[in-house]
């Protein structure tokens, strides 16, 4: 999962460089990035670019870019699967520590039943902040722990040398083991020693955050100063009142990673999906954001189960560690933006709890009840197994972090599977324009709204059955006499930032090839093809939206096929002969463009 089906671990890919940029940064003396290590997570203050990333997931990378400097950026895939190493090794641990059976299976639910598997979708910059934190919290519970239980001062030492890496993974989760390090400073009856170091250890990580921010940002407490966020207008400043962290946003954070109901389903293969329901009307949340989230309760049932009864019948001396972790998980029901990656920072509160739980159901003594809880247990498991398996699985391969030939592949083996499972009468399915098609069934009906056109599943794609074609158009092009390497647009669908376009690229006055152009993404370019300067030629474009396929020809011959998944723009959207973004498709065109009359 973590390398995405391909086996390479040391690979770039999307916004997974930052580490590496601050890494370097660091070591020339200053904090500020390359803008293009960064991209729309940039903080631009007196004109440098910042990430709001605390800086510990760099560290390492000083090192490694050192001694392999040909792998630079190209760490994060490996990082975060040391992290997740970190955070098995961490469990198992604990049920030493907890003095509790070894338990393969609640291994198999922490890890497979979790976000720790939704995470492994995508090496993002966000996923390794979150596993980093995470893994290294864990590892600081357990050194506390340790010290809890057997109070030596190297237990004491690596437990703060811990929280302080953890917090400037992340800081939300990263702030469990420092609540739980001022509680042992003010607990009575406490070495003078081990209150100086417990003191040190909390004042050198205040003294190290509040002068980071004021390296940055001129700021004391604040990390992230969103007025100088490269995303965030005026607008949606105003919408979260400048601050991405408020106190009205607790009810319906609570409800959305903590209530039972958020998920959804969908008639096709994996069937769960995170949800996306924003604030019923009226609600005082200022929210800004939301990506597809869940619930403890409904995507990792079985870790909710055992962290309740850990909470609830384990030894009482365990309970600082849970509360530190609980309070530091609750720091994001505040926050303005909703995505199920955040559910990840109760993470070490639920990994402890459930050990501490699986050793109350082990030692429950009525067999038949002990029986009924690993019941429960075991089918909770295999639901949140699943629903983490659905989850990961879209996030990699249908969201805007997936490539076209990845969206593609995923949507075949959708419908081969989808097969399988026939539902009785399908009924006729209705389509707008940019509506996913999910019921992907051989004799399945599309009715297209507009323009008006049925169309039905082969089992293979979508074959027109009658009305009108979507989005095919022929012109009746008269080619200009260009010069070598000579852009020209030629049609253009949709908006900037959100675009399809087709131009020509000339290799000579009377060859040029037909290039095709996503906005993000870029696109294929076809083979040379042949024109006559100042005579018409007929232009084909079909723009084959269901079957996610560009195909064009010139005269009857295929001078352009590309596999694309469309943006949503309709007919009406298309200009031809000229593009909206001419440094990219060139200048309008200087011939001429009409539509056949049998378009």
């Amino acid at each position: 999962m973590v390398t995405q089906g391909t086996g390479r671990l040391l690979v770039h890919s999307g916004f997974d460089a930052f580490y590496d940029a601050q890494a370097a940064s660091l070591l020339a003396g200053h904090w500020d990035v390359p803008s293009d290590a960064i991209m729309g997570e940039a903080f631009v203050y007196r004109r440098k670019s910042y990430g709001y990333f605390p800086f510990t997931p760099a560290l390492p990378r000083m090192l490694l870019n050192r001694l392999f400097p040909s792998h630079a950026g190209e760490w994060t895939r490996l990082m975060m699967l040391l992290a997740i190493a970190g955070i098995m090794a961490s469990l198992l641990a604990f049920m030493d520590l907890f003095e509790i059976a070894s338990s393969p299976s609640l291994i198999a639910i922490a890890v497979l039943g979790s976000t720790l598997f939704f995470l492994c979708s995508l090496a993002l910059v966000y996923h390794e902040a979150i596993l980093t934190g995470s893994a290294l919290a864990l590892w600081a519970f357990y050194f506390f722990g340790r010290y809890l239980k057997n109070p030596r001062t190297i237990f004491l030492a690596a437990g703060g040398l811990l929280s302080f890496l953890a917090f400037f993974a992340r800081f939300s989760v990263g702030v469990g083991p420092l609540l739980l390090a001022a509680f042992l400073l003010l607990a009575p009856r406490k070495p003078a020693s081990h209150r100086a170091l417990l003191a040190v250890s909390l004042s050198l990580t205040v003294m190290t955050f509040v002068a980071i921010n004021h390296a940055k940002f001129d700021t004391w407490l604040n990390p992230a100063p969103f007025q100088y966020n490269v995303q965030y207008t005026a607008g949606r400043l105003r919408r979260i009142q400048g601050k991405i962290s408020h106190f009205s946003n607790i009810p319906f954070n609570s409800l959305a990673y903590l209530g039972p109901a958020s998920l959804r389903f969908r008639p096709s293969f994996p069937w769960l999906l995170l949800t996306n329901t924003g604030p019923a009307a009226g609600s005082a949340a200022k929210i800004d954001l939301i990506e597809g989230y869940s619930s403890i309760l409904a995507g990792m049932p079985a870790l909710a189960i055992l962290a309740l009864l850990g909470a609830g019948f384990g030894e009482g001396r365990w309970r600082p560690l849970l509360a530190a972790a609980f309070l530091a998980g609750c720091t994001v029901l505040t926050v303005s933006f909703i995505t199920y990656r955040y559910v990840h920072d109760f993470y070490p509160f639920l990994g402890m709890a459930a050990v501490l739980g699986m050793g109350a159901a082990q030692s429950i003594a009525n067999r038949p009840r002990r029986l009924a809880v690993k019941s429960l247990i075991a089918v909770a498991g295999a639901w949140s197994i699943a629903a983490n398996g659905a989850f990961a699985l879209t996030e990699q391969r249908e969201s805007s972090w997936a490539g076209t030939q990845q969206k593609l592949a995923f949507l075949r083996l959708r419908g081969r599977i989808d097969s399988f499972f026939p539902a009785g009468k399908m009924e006729p399915l209705r389509y707008h324009i940019g509506d996913p098609v999910y019921q992907l069934r051989a004799g399945q009906v599309l009715m297209v709204d507009d323009p008006p056109g049925i169309y039905r599943y082969d089992g293979r794609q979508w074959q027109h059955v009658s009305g009108a074609w979507l989005h095919r158009f022929r012109l009746r092009v008269r080619f200009p006499a260009g010069q070598p390497n000579q852009h020209l647009a030629l049609w253009y669908a949709g908006r900037p930032g959100a675009s399809d376009v087709i131009y020509i690229v000339y290799a000579s006055d009377t060859k040029l090839q037909f290039c095709f152009d996503h906005w993000g993404t870029g696109g294929a370019c076809g083979p040379l093809a042949g024109i006559q300067p100042r005579r018409d030629a007929l232009v084909e474009i079909d723009a084959d939206r269901l079957n996610s396929r560009l195909k064009v020809t010139l005269d009857g011959q295929n001078v352009l096929e590309d596999p694309v998944l469309f943006f949503p723009w309709r007919d009406p959207d298309v200009l031809l002969g000229r593009s909206l973004a001419p440094a990219v498709h060139g200048m309008p065109f200087t011939g001429t463009i009409r539509t056949d009359p049998a378009n």
